[in-house]
């Protein structure tokens, strides 16, 4: 949301609003073929990479939160896991603009089941060794910025950096 002359202007439009249908039509389908069509391998092919449930670009820009349920049991356990991502993108103009290419990866993957959950703003002060969690996404909702501070907090490259969220804020 922008402030002009003290008036609230959103920073979405419709062509946005009904991109993010055309996403969220998208992943319905797909979800809904691979569930019917997905045979659970126990153990990854040996070229396999999870996806990393981080990928925050420097700065103050837009994120999501997505889940979405791993192809492959990685544990040795045959149990395939749903696990949260947060991902921003550097100079993302809408929410969708950050949650399509990680959607992308995670399909290209074979993760199934996935949704974008909500979003909003993250920034990453990297030499402050700070991130702050805010906002939210006129797109997608508001983001569940406490589990994504989870998903942060609980990813090695992060270890030792204070993280904040508020709902507060645009």
């Amino acid at each position: 949301m922008a402030v002009i002359d003290e008036e609230v202007v959103a920073t979405t439009n419709e062509l946005d609003q009904q991109e993010v249908a055309v996403l969220r039509k998208r992943l319905e389908e797909t979800n809904a073929a691979t569930s019917e069509t997905t045979s659970h391998n126990l153990s990854p092919p040996p070229d396999w990479e999870p996806v990393p449930t981080v990928s925050i670009d420097e700065g103050r820009w837009k994120y999501v939160l997505i889940s979405a349920t791993e192809p492959y049991s990685t544990d040795g356990s045959g149990e395939c896991y749903t696990s949260f991502y947060v991902t921003s993108k550097k100079y993302a103009e809408y929410h969708r603009n950050a949650a399509e290419p990680y959607v992308n990866l995670l399909q290209s993957r074979g993760y199934r089941d996935i949704h974008v959950s909500g979003g909003g703003r993250i920034h990453l002060d990297s030499d402050e060794r700070t991130i702050h969690i805010f906002g939210f996404s006129y797109g997608f909702g508001l983001g569940d910025h406490a589990a994504a501070k989870r998903v942060i907090e609980r990813d090695e490259r992060y270890k030792g950096f204070k993280v904040t969220w508020s709902n507060d804020g645009y």
